[in-house]
């Protein structure tokens, strides 16, 4: 049967689905507000460490000294609400300031780690390891920064995005939405899962992708949406409509941007 409207369908081994009340819960935000409560949070932990003033000069000061790549105009850009830390320099600040990086970028309780997970955690790597842990939001970004940032280190900062989209399933950080174009991934046949036009998807380029995995894949300098297959030794991207013939990489350099952790089907 054909997913109603207005759900999310989260793609696991037991197709779990979270009923579009949860996602209710933290509408689309608007970034600017969303760069204020951060500036709000940073100068909150800031003046937990008895910083009160000269904000721009200390922040990069330490970040300097802790190996990040800040310059102060970025920095001075934070501060004036204009743009957001790159993901390592969000984890670096947060190490330097004992809070959680979710905390400090999304406003997610708790603030601070608990004494034994701040014992297990490591300076300035994401803190959903071995696996994706963070709830809140994401940025929905355009597919021409998706295959810009497939193969980035650091791929995005949050004012990236024109809108940051609730995720009320566990994901890493790095974590991204996308809207559905055409209709290669639309089952033509009732009672299998279809990914129709207009949808949103979830990406999580943390999660190790496996056979029958629906992924954003680049190839050819382009991102694409398809299901990744391995069967007898071969490599294929392929679509869910069958209309569309499955791409076989076998050999060919492409890359996997992140697995499909879930989708929400706008009212």
């Amino acid at each position: 049967m054909t997913p109603p409207k207005s759900q999310l369908l989260v793609d696991n081994t037991y197709q779990l689905i979270v009923d579009q009340a949860l996602c209710n819960t933290q509408p689309m935000v608007d970034t600017t507000q969303i760069r204020k409560e951060f500036v709000q949070r940073l100068k909150e932990a800031l003046d937990d460490k008895g910083i009160s003033k000269n904000f721009g000069v200390t922040i990069y000061e330490e970040l300097k000294r802790r190996g990040a790549k800040a310059t102060t105009q970025a920095i001075n850009k934070w501060l004036n609400c204009e743009s957001m830390p790159a993901r390592a320099n969000m984890q670096i600040l947060a190490d330097w300031l004992d809070v959680r990086p979710a905390w400090l970028q999304f406003g997610e309780h708790p603030k601070r780690f608990s004494n034994e997970a701040r014992e297990d955690a490591s300076p300035y790597i994401s803190n959903v390891t071995p696996g994706p842990e963070n709830l809140g939001l994401v940025p929905l970004i355009s597919w021409v920064q998706a295959g810009e940032f497939c193969e980035a280190i650091d791929p995005y900062i949050v004012g990236d995005a024109e809108k940051l989209m609730p995720c009320p399933v566990p994901h890493s950080l790095r974590t991204y939405a996308l809207h559905v174009r055409g209709d290669s991934m639309t089952s033509p046949y009732p009672g299998q899962r279809s990914y129709p036009e207009g949808a949103i998807i979830y990406v999580d380029p943390e999660i190790e992708v496996t056979n029958g995995a629906r992924v954003v894949a680049k190839i050819d300098n382009q991102a694409t949406f398809k299901t990744y297959i391995e069967d007898a030794g071969r490599v294929y991207l392929k679509a869910i409509n069958p209309s569309y013939p499955p791409l076989d990489v076998t050999g060919k350099e492409f890359h996997i941007c992140g697995v499909i952790i879930g989708y929400y089907m706008p009212g």
